[in-house]
């Protein structure tokens, strides 16, 4: 049986690492990943099948080669790997692996910022790009894995270290942030620590915005939401790759116990067909994973819903400040209004004493003492 489906990558500066994974259960550590990626590289250093055993799983996967070889797919340096039972021989998902790899799950990766930046601009338009940050591990320092931008953005080691920094300091939670360096403001939602996450673990999703009159902390539920769908996409992405496996799984089990002359088009035999997919389907447990799967969506999407009710709490605070800000606004041009009044009366009066004064001159050469 087919347990999981892991996304690795190569960087010169990191090692391999993991990008993504699904479901977040016997989550590969820093040693599995390593293990994973010179399996292949001692294979070649071209684009290659693998398998390893480890203590509880083994692991059938291909490598789409170093990028100074004919790499396979639209970029070098990625390896799908599939978990499976200790039960399972890899080397029955060679030839389902590349064409899943090369054709379906990395090219969906790598469409997936793009595609993000170009709906999140229509309703921002001083965004420059989106960038999904990791770090490996405590001690290392967090990079980039994925990135989109509308233009060119210079973004130095330093902006990432303190976007992690300033992120995850004391979360141990979901967590929404800002920062603001050279001219460059970021909204920042990080998914949380594996003790507790929303939808994948350790992971920053980054939004970079030029220096405009919209304050940043309008985007906030922007920001959010953006997030959430984003990272429900990684997950459906490894979904798909996964529910594509079952279904090769399917037809290679066909080919081999259906025999030819009763695969016909008939109404009897496609009623007889789908009840044996059905058994089938039981058999390897897809239900189980999509129960696992709709139970952790559920989970997903009530703890956005508290992020939203606390992003109402915001709303309505805001709301109460500009509302007393207008009341005491109309309080001061009615006390102007007043002190204008005022300045009126005492400049008449001033001009009436002066004109009794001018009356007052002219009756004393009238006065004889």
């Amino acid at each position: 049986m087919v347990n999981g489906i892991a996304l690795i990558s190569w960087r010169d500066d990191i090692g391999a690492y993991l990008v993504a994974q699904h479901p977040q259960v016997s989550k590969l550590d820093v040693k599995d990943v390593m293990s994973i990626y010179n399996v292949h590289r001692q294979n070649s250093l071209e684009p290659n099948f693998g398998s390893l055993s480890m203590k509880n799983l083994k692991v059938a996967s291909f490598f789409t080669g170093l990028k100074t070889t004919k790499y396979l797919g639209p970029a070098p340096n990625y390896i799908v790997s599939l978990l499976l039972d200790r039960t399972e021989n890899p080397a029955d998902f060679r030839k389902i692996l590349p064409n899943l790899t090369t054709n379906e799950i990395i090219p969906n990766f790598l469409e997936m910022l793009p595609e993000f930046l170009e709906k999140f601009k229509k309703l921002a338009s001083d965004i420059v790009g989106i960038i999904l940050i990791q770090k490996q591990s405590e001690g290392e320092k967090p990079f980039i894995v994925f990135q989109a931008f509308k233009k060119a953005v210079d973004l130095t080691s330093n902006m990432i270290r303190e976007i992690w920094s300033s992120t995850t300091k004391n979360a141990t939670d979901a967590k929404y942030s800002e920062y603001k360096e050279d001219k460059l403001k970021f909204a920042n939602f990080y998914t949380g620590t594996p003790e507790k996450f929303v939808v994948t673990p350790g992971m920053i999703v980054s939004y970079i915005f030029e220096e405009s009159s919209t304050p940043i902390k309008e985007y906030k539920k922007l920001v959010l939401d953006y997030s959430f769908d984003l990272l429900m996409k990684i997950t459906a992405i490894l979904t798909e790759g996964l529910n594509r496996v079952s279904e090769i799984e399917l037809q290679n089990l066909e080919e081999k116990f259906i025999p030819a002359e009763t695969q016909e088009t008939s109404i009897e035999t496609k009623v007889a067909e789908e009840a044996k997919l059905k058994e089938k389907l039981e058999k390897i447990e897809l239900k189980t994973e999509v129960k696992k799967l709709e139970t952790r969506l559920i989970e997903t999407e009530e703890e956005r819903q508290k992020s939203l009710m606390m992003l109402e709490g915001d709303k309505e605070a805001m709301e109460h400040l500009v509302e007393q800000i207008t009341k005491f606004q109309e309080k001061i041009i009615d006390k102007t209004q007043e002190l204008t009044f005022l300045e009126n009366k005492v400049e008449e009066k001033d001009k009436h004493i002066r004109n009794l004064l001018k009356i007052i001159r002219s009756l004393r050469k009238y006065v004889s003492y």
